[in-house]
C-alpha cells in the first residue's frame, strides 16, 4: 500500500509508470510529473480501466473512497466503467435540456408569437424550479407544487396550459427513452377549471357531415388546402397534426399513419 509521502514524491523518467495501491487501485505517474489515479479491474475476461481523478486535487485518501465506490458497482455485476457512464448521461438529460430541444421542435409548426409566450412560460413558471433537475428523477409532486404556485398568483389557464406542455414533453422523453412515463397523467383533477367552456358549433347528424364534404369538393381555393380539409375529416385529427405531417410518419404497408407524441394534444 502506498502512503501519502509516496505519493507525493512519486516521479518516473519513463512516459509513464504506475504504481499499484491495493485491489486495483493505482496511480499512473507520468515524465510531465502528472499524476492521474485509475482502477484497473477485469470484466467479462477483458481487463479494463477507469479514470478516478488526478492528483493532488484527488488526494490518496479521497482516492481510495473513489475506489471503495466503484468496487461496490463491480461486486454488484456491474461494469462500473460503463455504469458511470450511465449515470452522466442521466444527469445530463435535466428537465431544460429536453424541453428546450422539444420547444425547438415547434417552430416549425407554432406561430412565433405562440413559441414566445409558450418559451416564456417555461423560463418563468417551470425552470426555476425543475429545470435543472433530471428529467427521470421528477416525480408528480414537484411539478405539482409548481402548478400550485401559479394556482395562487392567479393564473390558472396559464397553469393547465404549462401542465399539459410539461406533459407533452415527458411524452416526448420517452419517446426518445430518456423517461420512464409521464407524471403528470397523475395530475388529472388537481388544479380547478379555468373557466366555463364555451361550447363550439358542432355536426350532429350524418347529413351534415355529407354536406361538409359536399362543400370541401366545392371549395375553390388552393389544391392542397382542400386536401388537407378532406384529410382532416376523414382522419379526425387537428389541423396542427395535419400541417406538420411527414412522409416518414406513414406506413403505406399497413396503412397507419404515426404521429409523433410531441405533436399530439394532450387530452
Amino acid at each position: 500500500m502506498l502512503t501519502a509521502i509516496q505519493v507525493k514524491n512519486l516521479k518516473t523518467n519513463k512516459s509513464r509508470e504506475r504504481k499499484t495501491d491495493q485491489r486495483g487501485l493505482c496511480i499512473e505517474v507520468r515524465k510531465s510529473g502528472g499524476k492521474t489515479w485509475f482502477y484497473r479491474f477485469t470484466f467479462e475476461s477483458k481487463e479494463d480501466m477507469m479514470a478516478l481523478g488526478t492528483y493532488p486535487e484527488m488526494s490518496l485518501a479521497e482516492a481510495r473512497e473513489a475506489h471503495a465506490e466503484v468496487l461496490k458497482i463491480r461486486k454488484s455485476g456491474l461494469n462500473p466503467k460503463l455504469a458511470r457512464k450511465a449515470e452522466a448521461q442521466v444527469e445530463s438529460d435535466t428537465f431544460e435540456r429536453i424541453a428546450r430541444e422539444w420547444l425547438s421542435k415547434q417552430k416549425e409548426i407554432w406561430s412565433e408569437k405562440n413559441y414566445v409566450t409558450n418559451e416564456g412560460r417555461f423560463v418563468n413558471h417551470v425552470f426555476p424550479f425543475i429545470g435543472s433537475k433530471p428529467i427521470r428523477q421528477i416525480n408528480h409532486k414537484d411539478i405539482l407544487n409548481l402548478l400550485r404556485r401559479m394556482e395562487t398568483k392567479g393564473i390558472l389557464k396559464s397553469a393547465h396550459r404549462v401542465s399539459s406542455m410539461i406533459s407533452q414533453v415527458f411524452r416526448y422523453a420517452v419517446f426518445q427513452d430518456k423517461a420512464d412515463s409521464d407524471p403528470v397523467y397523475l395530475l388529472r383533477g388537481a388544479l380547478p377549471p379555468a373557466g366555463k367552456k364555451e361550447h363550439r358549433p358542432y355536426l350532429k347528424t350524418p347529413n351534415e357531415i355529407g354536406e361538409l364534404a359536399r362543400r370541401i369538393d366545392n371549395y375553390k381555393g388552393a389544391y392542397i388546402v382542400r386536401q388537407a380539409i378532406k384529410f382532416t375529416l376523414y382522419t379526425f385529427t387537428r389541423s396542427i397534426e395535419v400541417r406538420g405531417m411527414k412522409w416518414e410518419e406513414v406506413d403505406f404497408e399497413r396503412r397507419q399513419w404515426r404521429v409523433p407524441p410531441e405533436r399530439m394534444k394532450i387530452v
